[in-house]
Parts: C-alpha cells; sequence; structure tokens
C-alpha cells in the first residue's frame, strides 16, 4: 500500500499531528470511526509517546489493507490531507484506487540470503488468502519426503518482514521421534518467548484440562503483542507426541476461528495429518506440495525471469526455457557425485539455481 519511505512520511505526519492533540486517542477516534476499536485495542492503556501511536495505527492501517470501505489508510491520509499536508494527496489518491506500489512479495522467487524459491504456485495463492482475510486461518501444508515442505517455513519468515507481509512469525520444529520430549508447557513457555512476551505467567500445571489453561495463556499473549502473529509449527504429527500437548495444539486450532484471535492469529501445520476434531473442512486451507519428481524445468521461468530483471539483462523467453533445462539437467549429474548422491532432488536443484545467480551476481561485480 505504502512503500518504504512513505510509511516513514505518513508516521512523521501523525506524529506530529497527535503532538498538538490534547488527547491523541480521542483524535484517532474521530478519524476511524465507527471503526477505532480494533485500531485502539492493541494499545495499551498508560501514557504513550505520539510516534508509538503513530507506529502503531500505521501498522495496523497496512495489515488491514483495503478490507473495509473506504480502507482505513485511505481514512488516515485524508485526515492528514485535510490538516494541510498536501505531500500526502498522491499517497492518498493512489491508495483509492487500491493499487500498491510495492513487487508482490508472495510471489517473489529470490527470498532470504538470495534463495531460490520457485514454483509452488497454488502455495502462493494460499497464503495470499491467508494475508488477506480470515475466513480459513489454519494451513495445512502436506507432501511426500523431502519435497521442501519444512523450507515453506522459511518462505513465511521472509514474508513477515516488515517491508513484506509484516506479521510476526514463532516457528517451533519437532524432530522425528522426539514427540515425547516437547511437553505441553514447554511448547506453549517457547511460543510464548518467541511472540516477544513475558513467560513469568505461565498457568501453574493442573492435574486436568491444563491445555485449555495453556490455550488461555497463549491467547492472551498473542491478543496483547502487537500485529498480527503466525504460529509454524513443524513435525507435531509424530505419533508418540505428547497428549497433552497434541490436546495444546487441538485447542489452538479450534480457537483461532473466532474474534479477534480469527483476525490476529494463523497456524500453520507443517507435515500434519491427524484430524483437527474441533475444526470444520472449510475452515483449514490444504497445500499438497508436488513431489520432487513432479517439479518441472518451466516451473523454473519466473526464478529465472526474476533474475535476469535485477540484474538488468534483457534475453528472450527461448533463453530462458533453454537454461531452465540446463538447470535442471544439471541438479540430475550431481546425483553422480558420490558427495550429493544421498541428497533430495528438489535440493539439488535449489543448490544448482542459487549457484547460478551467485556466478551471475560475482561477474557483475555485486559481490565478492
Amino acid at each position: 500500500m505504502l512503500t518504504t519511505d512513505e510509511r516513514e512520511i505518513v508516521r512523521e505526519e501523525l506524529s506530529y499531528l497527535l503532538l498538538q492533540s490534547a488527547d491523541p486517542r480521542a483524535q484517532l477516534i474521530t478519524i476511524f470511526t465507527p471503526d477505532e476499536t480494533p485500531v485502539l485495542k492493541e494499545i495499551d492503556i498508560g501514557p504513550h509517546s505520539a510516534r508509538d501511536y503513530a507506529v502503531h495505527v500505521v501498522r495496523y492501517c497496512l495489515q488491514d489493507r483495503w478490507n473495509r470501505h473506504p480502507s482505513m489508510l485511505e481514512r488516515l491520509l485524508s485526515e492528514l490531507v485535510n490538516q494541510g499536508n498536501a505531500n500526502i494527496v498522491p499517497l492518498r489518491d493512489r491508495v483509492k484506487t487500491g493499487v500498491d506500489p510495492n513487487l508482490d512479495p508472495i510471489n517473489s522467487s529470490w527470498v532470504t540470503a538470495e534463495q531460490p524459491f520457485f514454483g509452488r504456485i497454488e502455495t502462493r495463492k494460499i497464503v495470499k488468502r491467508l494475508v488477506d482475510c480470515s475466513d480459513k486461518p489454519i494451513l495445512l501444508v502436506q507432501g511426500a519426503e523431502k519435497s521442501g515442505k519444512t523450507y515453506t517455513g522459511h518462505w513465511l519468515d521472509y514474508l513477515a518482514d516488515e517491508s513484506r507481509c509484516g506479521f510476526r512469525i514463532v516457528v517451533e520444529s519437532l524432530e522425528k521421534k522426539s514427540g515425547p520430549s516437547m511437553s505441553p508447557d514447554l511448547l506453549a513457555e517457547s511460543l510464548v518467548a518467541k511472540m516477544g512476551r513475558p513467560i513469568d505467567k505461565m498457568p501453574p500445571s493442573t492435574p486436568h484440562r491444563y491445555e485449555k489453561r495453556l490455550c488461555n495463556w497463549i491467547i492472551s499473549e498473542a491478543l496483547q503483542s502487537p500485529g498480527r502473529t503466525w504460529i509454524v509449527l513443524d513435525g507435531f504429527d509424530d505419533p508418540d507426541l505428547d497428549r497433552g500437548t497434541a490436546a495444546l495444539i487441538q485447542e489452538l486450532a479450534a480457537n483461532l476461528l473466532v474474534g479477534e484471535l480469527n483476525r490476529k492469529v494463523r497456524l500453520i501445520l507443517i507435515d500434519f495429518r491427524s484430524k483437527l476434531a474441533r475444526v470444520d473442512l472449510p475452515r483449514i486451507e490444504f497445500d499438497q506440495v508436488p513431489k520432487p519428481e513432479e517439479v518441472l524445468a518451466h516451473e523454473l521461468d519466473d526464478c529465472l525471469k526474476q533474475h535476469f530483471a535485477d540484474i538488468h539483462q534483457a534475453v528472450e523467453d527461448s533463453f530462458i526455457n533453454a537454461l531452465a533445462g540446463k538447470l535442471v539437467a544439471d541438479a540430475e549429474k550431481l546425483r553422480a557425485d558420490p558427495e550429493y548422491q544421498t541428497e533430495a532432488k528438489l535440493k539439488l536443484l535449489n543448490l544448482v539455481v542459487y549457484n547460478f545467480r551467485q556466478q551471475d551476481l560475482k561477474r557483475i561485480g555485486r559481490i565478492a
């Protein structure tokens, strides 16, 4: 909705406006009525600087996107224009049109540390829906072994950055055959700690329904955390998983369906096939990751086009197609090398594509 520089301009203008107000909260109520409650709900009662208010309000408006009419951001920008900020007029007018000036990060083929993330068209559509609406707040990522399910979590971590999709990501992974070691209180403590919240108020153990108490605690802390939180649990379908931990996951899933939590929290379960007993199937997104052998050369096309656009080199589609085929063939050749013959096909393809980009970046002098 706004570029990084534009966000800072709006924060500064709003900070100045609130500094002139005797009651900043009343000023915000005026701007956002009749939808002021969710904007103010996350701001703790007590003194705050004008900058604190501005940072929170701009974050909320960006996350709410175009879910209301007029959008929350349009209302904010209109108020700043009405206060005499002529430099905000182009921003307001563009927001009215529903145009986002930022490159869509969900469709990016190059993510953290220049790692490739190609294909996965359905995955991208699903995550776009998770970002934009709350109809289905739960995502189950399933697929064959070594098909890239876990890498989905790394990609989501890339998207979480404030300059991209702007959510807090909390990831907890469970190694195979270590289910008994993850007790429900340990999982709850880890999730809350990674939210940046204090863990000293974790409820004491009780003989009955302890997982419900832990769930309530996690919910409370998530609601008090600014912005949105995405909880990613990887590998928690272990048949030996602690029964209390399994019950805690069921509680979390069931509680995401209504109220403020439905807007603020997403639950992503990777490699999870157990039934969510209290969640109707229409409320769940399913992402079936393709088998590694089903990844075809043409799925590299967008990734390679983005690469050449990034290094400002014009190439024909025929060159892209030929290069994609070569990279797939190079990945297959690697399997003949004793060093790589035990590696998964998808991992080798990622390595080949990564090395290709690194060579080009060195060639143009962007990296040493």
